[in-house]
């Protein structure tokens, strides 16, 4: 049975749009950046012997909380002369968030979540039409693992258990945490990931 979150929908947008013009900053900075890294193998690592530290403050144990958001594209681009506009390219944003767990044997990590999707809508009042994007009860399950090599992929629970593979994976640390981007392609769409790691307790 899924469990679904609670975060207000308001939260869920800030968080895409800031995820998603994050993409475009954070790569071009990364170059500039002296605490930036692309070695994804020792940046999981970190963060996985981060929750296998005991937490100094008492009744506490240290956590990794993620927030995942994927810009896709889910027709083919193609040009229209005629009208000298770009047409189909027909796309969504998704958007999941949650806590990791070390992966047994491993200093990997790996999350189950709620993916919620901008395409997908509900009403604002009983009577109204859909309008809102990012439906809460119509979210798809997922699984998102982070190998201690420095490779990752998303397991789409819902869509039969679909294994995506997180391609040109590129990781930055600064002051505020962990940046990953990548992208994937599923069968239904090729898109941007945009994916937040941050040390909490």
């Amino acid at each position: 049975m899924k469990h679904f979150q609670t975060s207000s929908f308001f939260s869920i947008i800030f968080s895409v749009v800031g995820m998603v013009i994050m993409l475009t900053s954070s790569t071009a900075n990364a170059n500039s950046n002296s605490n930036s890294s692309n070695n994804c193998a020792e940046v999981i690592q970190n963060h996985s012997r981060w929750i296998q530290t005991p937490a100094t403050e008492p009744g506490k144990t240290n956590a990794v909380f993620f927030k995942l958001a994927i810009n896709k594209i889910k027709t083919p681009n193609t040009y229209n002369a005629t009208s000298n506009v770009n047409v189909n390219g027909q796309g969504q944003v998704s958007f999941a968030e949650g806590s990791m767990r070390v992966i047994d044997g491993n200093n990997g990590l790996q999350a189950k979540a709620n993916q919620l999707f901008s395409d997908r809508l509900s009403a604002l009042g009983r009577y109204t039409p859909p309008v809102q994007p990012f439906a809460l009860y119509q979210a798809d399950y997922l699984e998102l693992m982070l190998n201690s090599n420095g490779t990752a992929n998303l397991t789409l629970v819902s869509r039969g258990n679909t294994v995506v593979p997180i391609n040109q994976m590129s990781c930055t640390v600064n002051a505020f945490g962990t940046f990953i981007t990548g992208f994937i392609e599923d069968g239904e769409g090729a898109g941007v990931i945009s994916l937040t790691l941050h040390n909490g307790t």
